[in-house]
């Protein structure tokens, strides 16, 4: 399987971090907090973006697909971890 994006939460030094597509971004998730988040995908130019909340996150716009996946025949997503789902 290849991935075509990644969002990870993370904790470093007291601060909450949101890496997308293991790049770290300039936006913050609060535990128990709700959050919308939308990932759109295009799969003509191959790149990914996201938003939280209905605001594009910096450093998350036009970001080429991970793993080098060019040739996708199935989408899934995958939930896990703290708050997922």
């Amino acid at each position: 399987m290849r991935w075509i994006m990644r969002v990870t939460y993370a904790r470093q030094s007291s601060v909450n971090l949101l890496q997308f597509n293991d790049v770290a971004t300039t936006a913050r998730w609060t535990r128990n907090t709700s959050q919308s988040f939308v990932i759109t995908v295009n799969l003509n130019t191959r790149k990914t973006s996201l938003k939280i909340n209905g605001v594009a996150v910096a450093g998350a716009q036009d970001i080429p697909f991970v793993s080098g996946a060019t040739n996708l025949h199935r989408v899934q997503a995958e939930f896990t971890g703290i708050d997922s789902g």
